[in-house]
Protein backbone atom coordinates (compact mmCIF):
# COMPACT_ATOMS: atom_id res chain seq x y z
CA UNK A 1 0.00 0.00 0.00
CA UNK A 2 1.41 3.28 -1.08
CA UNK A 3 0.57 5.98 1.21
CA UNK A 4 1.33 9.92 0.31
CA UNK A 5 1.88 12.23 3.41
CA UNK A 6 1.53 16.11 2.93
CA UNK A 7 1.94 18.85 5.02
CA UNK A 8 -1.50 19.95 6.16
CA UNK A 9 -0.67 23.45 4.17
CA UNK A 10 -0.81 21.67 1.22
CA UNK A 11 -4.33 20.22 1.55
CA UNK A 12 -6.69 22.03 -1.01
CA UNK A 13 -10.44 23.64 0.58
CA UNK A 14 -12.70 20.60 0.17
CA UNK A 15 -10.15 18.34 1.12
CA UNK A 16 -10.24 16.05 4.22
CA UNK A 17 -7.32 14.25 5.36
CA UNK A 18 -5.90 12.52 8.70
CA UNK A 19 -3.50 13.50 10.92
CA UNK A 20 -0.08 11.74 10.76
CA UNK A 21 2.03 13.57 13.25
CA UNK A 22 3.24 17.09 14.81
CA UNK A 23 6.00 18.62 13.66
CA UNK A 24 5.73 21.10 15.92
CA UNK A 25 6.32 22.37 19.80
CA UNK A 26 5.86 24.48 22.55
CA UNK A 27 2.70 26.30 23.36
CA UNK A 28 1.60 25.68 19.70
CA UNK A 29 2.00 22.09 19.93
CA UNK A 30 0.06 22.05 22.97
CA UNK A 31 -2.56 24.04 21.99
CA UNK A 32 -3.33 21.61 19.34
CA UNK A 33 -3.24 18.77 21.20
CA UNK A 34 -5.81 20.56 23.63
CA UNK A 35 -8.03 21.22 20.96
CA UNK A 36 -7.94 17.53 19.99
CA UNK A 37 -5.40 17.76 17.20
CA UNK A 38 -3.87 13.70 17.34
CA UNK A 39 -2.82 10.79 14.96
CA UNK A 40 -5.74 9.98 13.47
CA UNK A 41 -7.85 13.12 13.72
CA UNK A 42 -10.11 14.11 10.67
CA UNK A 43 -9.55 17.25 9.49
CA UNK A 44 -11.36 19.28 6.71
CA UNK A 45 -10.05 22.14 4.64
CA UNK A 46 -12.53 24.94 4.19
CA UNK A 47 -11.14 27.70 3.12
CA UNK A 48 -8.08 30.35 2.62
CA UNK A 49 -8.21 33.59 3.66
CA UNK A 50 -7.98 36.33 0.24
CA UNK A 51 -4.89 36.82 1.26
CA UNK A 52 -3.95 33.18 1.42
CA UNK A 53 -3.03 33.18 4.98
CA UNK A 54 -4.46 31.85 7.54
CA UNK A 55 -6.57 28.78 6.23
CA UNK A 56 -9.89 27.46 8.15
CA UNK A 57 -10.13 23.93 8.81
CA UNK A 58 -12.87 21.87 10.80
CA UNK A 59 -11.22 20.12 13.31
CA UNK A 60 -14.03 18.11 15.86
CA UNK A 61 -17.16 20.58 15.05
CA UNK A 62 -14.65 23.51 15.37
CA UNK A 63 -13.52 25.95 13.09
CA UNK A 64 -10.19 26.67 13.46
CA UNK A 65 -7.66 29.51 11.49
CA UNK A 66 -4.05 27.86 11.37
CA UNK A 67 -1.17 30.00 9.93
CA UNK A 68 0.62 28.47 7.23
CA UNK A 69 4.10 28.54 9.17
CA UNK A 70 2.24 26.17 11.85
CA UNK A 71 -0.01 24.04 9.22
CA UNK A 72 3.15 23.13 7.02
CA UNK A 73 4.18 21.38 10.24
CA UNK A 74 1.41 19.20 10.56
CA UNK A 75 1.75 15.97 8.68
CA UNK A 76 -1.55 14.46 7.25
CA UNK A 77 -2.81 11.90 5.11
CA UNK A 78 -5.42 11.34 2.47
CA UNK A 79 -8.55 9.68 3.41
CA UNK A 80 -9.49 6.69 1.37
Amino acid sequence: MNTEFHSLAQIAPGHTVRVRKLHLSGAIRQRLLDLGLIEGTRVQCLNRSPAGDPTAYLIRGAVIALRGKDSSKIEVFECR
